[in-house]
């Protein structure tokens, strides 16, 4: 079986920050770094492309970078701004809805646990490994799944749909039911 043949883009094709590092360009182009900090997601997306454009790209290593891939597209999505503050009400304790005197509202929070069905169909597709999963997401899963707020809320809205976070609710079987150390 031969393998595929590849030649490496030409600068032009590539993204802009895999071309010429983070965009601090201003004006129509939107820029990559805020305040100086590089993000997370930025440097992820970094690592990719090197990945991708590397010379010494192999593509027997694509099964194993599929997990990367889909961590890096759903990094941005769950670790938005509003997310990272309903994690952060949950780490410390306190109220999330508002109804309940916190500062989010049940589509927020609906958002929030819905973005575990990303997760878990990633998981089911093997888009996703299990080691993955644990480091990425399972501390967030077991401390939302853990708050008497967070239990009472899906408990309420499952009584007009059975169906309602199932993936969330997937998600915190599979952490739970897991011997993977990185699970928590």
């Amino acid at each position: 079986m031969s393998s595929p043949s590849w030649s490496r883009p030409d600068a032009s094709s590539r993204p802009l920050g895999a071309r010429n590092g983070p965009s601090t360009n201003t004006g129509t182009e939107q820029k990559h770094l805020s305040d100086g900090h590089i993000s997370l997601q930025s440097s992820a997306f970094r690592f990719f492309c090197f990945l991708l454009y590397s010379p010494m790209y192999n593509f027997t290593m694509w099964p194993k970078l599929q997990g990367y891939k889909i961590a890096l597209l759903s990094t941005p999505k769950f670790f938005n701004a509003t997310n990272t503050e309903i994690i952060s009400a949950i780490e410390h304790d306190k109220s999330i809805l508002e109804e309940n005197g916190g500062h989010f509202s049940d589509d927020q929070l609906e958002n929030y646990l819905g973005d575990f069905e990303m997760i878990a169909t990633a998981y089911k597709q093997d888009l996703l490994s299990e080691d993955d999963l644990c480091r990425s997401f399972s501390y967030y899963a077991s401390n939302a799944a853990d708050n008497s707020e967070i239990q009472k809320y899906i408990e309420d809205t499952r009584k007009f749909g059975a169906s309602f976070f199932r993936g969330f609710s997937q998600v915190v079987k599979i952490v739970r039911r897991s011997k993977n150390k990185n699970c928590r």
